[in-house]
């Protein structure tokens, strides 16, 4: 899949994914502001974890989360009830953790959203248990490629754009190898 992140303002952008099985979707912003898309982040989190069924990943197999629009392609017949699968299998506490590790990576990159909070302090409790499960070396690696990113996305200007590949999890390596076979 392909996923493209358009800076419209100095701390805004458009997102849009082109799906292995053709279909591209808008992808809504979630409002905050900050140095680097807040979805961005999560595509590198979930990439560097291998996380197959966070956002992107259950994006990429077929999953509408509420504020996604279909732009053009045609989907599979029965791809809404596929969709309210994916999202109903999504481990909300996998993407709790996965939201609290971008936002300390926003942190850690000086990159702060707007109004940034935690929700709740058990929350926050049970995601500090679970970063403290992560090696060094992870959270290393993950903390450099966001910087990376953030400093391909600091040289992008209004109406450019960044594209980046979602290679992560069986259906994408399943899709990818069939759309090579059409070609």
């Amino acid at each position: 899949m392909e996923i493209t992140f358009t800076r419209t303002k100095e701390r805004s952008c458009r997102i849009t994914a082109v799906r292995d099985d053709g279909v591209t979707v808008s992808v809504p912003t979630n409002g905050r502001k900050a140095e680097i898309p807040h979805e961005f982040c999560h595509y590198v989190v979930e990439r560097e974890f291998r996380l197959e069924y966070a956002l992107w990943g259950s994006i990429a197999a077929g999953a509408l989360f509420p504020g996604m629009k279909i732009i053009s392609g045609r989907q599979k017949p029965h791809a809404g009830d596929r969709s309210r699968m994916l999202l109903k299998q999504i481990d909300g506490k996998g993407e709790l953790f996965v939201d609290l590790f971008v936002g300390l990576a926003h942190k850690a990159t000086g990159s702060f959203f707007e109004g940034e909070g935690y929700r709740g302090e058990e929350r926050r409790q049970l995601h500090m248990e679970k970063l403290s499960s992560l090696s060094p070396a992870q959270i290393s690696r993950t903390v450099a490629a966001l910087l990376d990113v953030q400093r391909k996305w600091d040289s992008v200007g209004p109406g450019d754009s960044i594209t980046v590949t979602w290679t992560v999890g069986a259906k994408a390596a399943k899709n990818r190898k069939a759309t090579r076979k059409r070609a």
